[in-house]
């Protein structure tokens, strides 16, 4: 994982995702000033990674053990293709 820029703080958890879009973050919303965001599929379906209105359909597939890293401060939201999956989540920003 490379990220460029001023890092200043780090968060990092552990998250949730069911079959409804779950909110990517570390907290209840998205890190102040974030610019990038790194996500790890620590469960054993796929989740699927975009917008709010994210779906299987729609979204980006990441698959069980597989990772994600994007420089955005943007909302990224995650659903999962079947029963509940644990989401580990890193929020960097400066």
């Amino acid at each position: 994982m490379i990220v460029t820029g001023n890092v200043a703080r780090i968060l990092h958890a552990s998250k949730s995702v069911g079959t409804t879009a779950t909110l990517l973050a570390c907290g209840t919303e998205t890190m102040n000033r974030r610019t990038a965001i790194y996500i790890f599929n620590n469960g054993s379906a796929i989740i699927y990674i975009g917008g709010s209105n994210v779906t299987t359909s729609n979204g980006i597939p990441v698959p069980p053990n597989g990772d994600f890293l994007i420089q955005t401060g943007t909302d990224l939201y995650a659903v999962a293709d079947s029963g509940t999956v644990d989401v580990r989540i890193m929020e960097v920003g400066g």
